[in-house]
């Protein structure tokens, strides 16, 4: 009789097997319960059983965050289109008389298109905020997470000198690890908050950005 051939997994491959198992299981549980209006709108930030993957050969800093990253769940919840919406773009508009503008014709469009959504979840795509010093850019947009009860995260890039400061740098450097972005998402936060970055324009040497 042929001889049986065995194949050994070590322990980090066991376990990408096994959240590949339990993801699955979990976005087919999501399908079946799936209502026109959804209570509790989930997103999915991330492929556990990749992050696994990626852990073999990952830096130590990079495999505390893969363990934050697991610890705290790939999929998370949405933060959705509170009912008062217009009555907090109208109190921002009163609080921020700069960005009354903004707040009319972008962001009020954008909680109205998020809100008749199946998941009514809020989706604001990004926007650059121009302006000179000291007119609240960013005292605004923490006041917009706190409205809106979304979490809140911001860098200062005028002193950046390349993209890794946000995007991480690739495996091969000895200080490589993930970015700001990465880092932020790695806490347990709901999956649409607020990232913001600062003095955009005054970052340089690289193009990337």
């Amino acid at each position: 009789p042929a001889e049986e051939s065995t194949v050994r997994l070590d322990e980090d491959e066991v376990l990408a097997v096994k959240e590949f198992a339990e993801e699955t299981a979990t976005e087919r549980h999501g399908q079946e319960t799936n209502t026109d209006t959804p209570a509790d709108p989930k997103h999915k930030l991330f492929d556990m059983a990749a992050l696994t993957r990626a852990r073999v050969s990952a830096t130590d800093d990079t495999k505390a965050i893969i363990e934050q990253l697991r610890a705290n769940g790939s999929w998370r919840p949405l933060v959705k289109v509170p009912d008062n919406y217009a009555a907090v773009c109208s109190y921002l508009a009163r609080e921020f008389p700069n960005f009354e503008t903004v707040i009319d014709e972008y962001l009020l469009p954008q909680l109205g298109l998020s809100r008749i959504s199946k998941q009514q979840s809020i989706s604001i795509p990004a926007f650059l905020l121009l302006g000179p010093p000291g007119i609240g850019k960013t005292t605004f947009a923490e006041a917009l997470s706190t409205a809106l009860h979304l979490p809140f995260h911001r860098i200062n890039l005028e002193a950046a000198q390349a993209s890794f400061e946000i995007t991480g740098t690739a495996r091969g450097w000895t200080s490589s690890g993930p970015g700001a972005l990465v880092r932020w998402l790695a806490t347990k936060i709901p999956a649409n908050g607020i990232f913001v970055m600062e003095e955009i324009d005054k970052a340089g040497g690289d193009y990337r950005f």
